[in-house]
């Protein structure tokens, strides 16, 4: 009758010892090789505040007593490492994470950009550097609820103009001060600060867009400024470098997530 092999002798202490490695291997993963090492710069650190502190150079003896600090606070960071302390502590967390990313941003090289690469890429964020027209306003929205005829917005107008009313007992009334072109028409629309733009100031306009009537009173126009983009090239280009990293730094990123497999919680769905 034939013998299991994991009966046979030297398949028993060649799984033995392949499971004692394996073991071996976990441990030191988790604690380390057993070996705490201290850094070059944490010596030297301790060193030199040492010596200016005391207006000499510690000896040897000396600068282990005070390195005996860092190295328990390793011995008790191996440790809860490997009770597993580090999991669900945001702070941790977090802490690592961003040293994990500095590690990545170090090994990541951004070369210098080309005359092109410079002038398209400022082309598209020129925003970033121009100063756009700013307008002082007043934005008097009518009751939404009840559309104003022409009539009715001629007779708001006059009493707006001839100032026999105040603005807010017509509607809600918005005052700007310096709000910017592209601000502006978020808010309201394109079309809105075309007409902002051609109004004759300290006269009340109507504008009206579907059932929303809206008056406007524009007190001036501040103008905007477009830099040189030779004088700003510099600048420019190290906005372009950081763009380059932080795009490189999302992909690496996204190749990491990409080698693990993401499970949400059944309140998040799949």
């Amino acid at each position: 009758m034939k013998h299991p092999l994991w009966r046979e002798p030297l398949i028993f202490f060649f799984l033995m010892g392949a499971l004692l490695f394996g073991a071996d291997h976990l441990v030191k993963k988790i604690r380390g090789d057993g070996v705490i090492r201290v850094p070059e710069d944490v010596a030297e650190i301790t060193q030199a505040q040492l010596a200016a502190t005391w207006g000499r150079p510690p000896t040897n003896s000396e600068l282990k007593a005070h390195l005996q600090r860092w190295v328990n606070e390793e011995a008790l960071f191996r440790e809860g490492l490997r009770l597993g302390l580090e999991r669900g502590d945001a702070l941790i967390r977090e802490r690592v994470t961003l040293k994990t990313l500095n590690v990545i941003q170090l090994g990541t090289s951004v070369p210098e950009p080309t005359a092109e690469q410079l002038a398209t890429w400022y082309g598209v964020h020129r925003l970033r550097y121009e100063q756009p027209p700013r307008l002082h306003l007043q934005v008097l929205q009518a009751d939404p609820r009840t559309p104003p005829s022409a009539a009715a917005l001629s007779r708001t107008l006059e009493q707006l103009n001839t100032k026999s009313v105040q603005p807010k007992d017509l509607g809600q009334l918005a005052i700007y001060q310096a709000i910017p072109m592209q601000e502006l028409a978020l808010r309201y629309s394109e079309d809105f600060v075309k007409q902002a733009m051609q109004s004759v100031p300290h006269v009340w306009s109507a504008y009206r867009s579907g059932d929303t009537a809206l008056f406007l009173n524009l007190d001036r126009i501040q103008p905007g400024f477009k830099p040189d983009f030779e004088e700003i090239k510099a600048r420019v280009a190290e906005d372009w470098r950081q763009d380059d990293l932080q795009k490189k730094l999302n992909q690496r990123v996204a190749d990491l997530v990409r080698q693990h497999r993401v499970e949400y919680p059944e309140s998040v769905g799949k």
